[in-house]
């Protein structure tokens, strides 16, 4: 009896607190291109042809993580542009926005508000 009280009483517990439990994760803004290296091209042609294969990716993988999911150093080149926390309940949802872009949202309504005044 004492053993049942005591799971009951840690149930009890746990149930509590859950409701305080908060979930969050860091984004990650990269730039990736390919790092193969081609004999035939010199190597200013090379980081040409990589500046035009380049695109901009978000992931919830951090930098090393990412490098090892996507084929290592040698398969990969990134560079970390962006990175911020989306705080809250993430399940079901789509990546939260970056807060750099609502500071200029904000800060191009504020511009705007300013000039209609003058």
């Amino acid at each position: 009896m004492k053993l049942f009280c005591i799971i009951i009483e840690i149930m009890f517990l746990t149930m509590i607190s859950i409701s305080f439990v908060s979930a969050e994760y860091r984004l990650y803004q990269y730039v990736v291109s390919q790092n193969v290296v081609s004999p035939i091209n010199s190597p200013q042609e090379t980081k040409s042809n990589q500046l035009l294969n380049s695109y901009i990716i978000l992931s919830t993988l951090d930098p090393v993580s990412y490098y090892s999911y996507h084929g290592g150093y040698s398969a990969i080149k990134i560079d970390l542009l962006r990175t911020w926390i989306c705080p809250g309940y993430t399940g079901d949802k789509a990546y939260c926005d970056s807060p750099y872009e609502d500071f200029i949202k904000n800060n191009k309504k504020n511009n705007s508000n300013n000039e209609e005044i003058k």
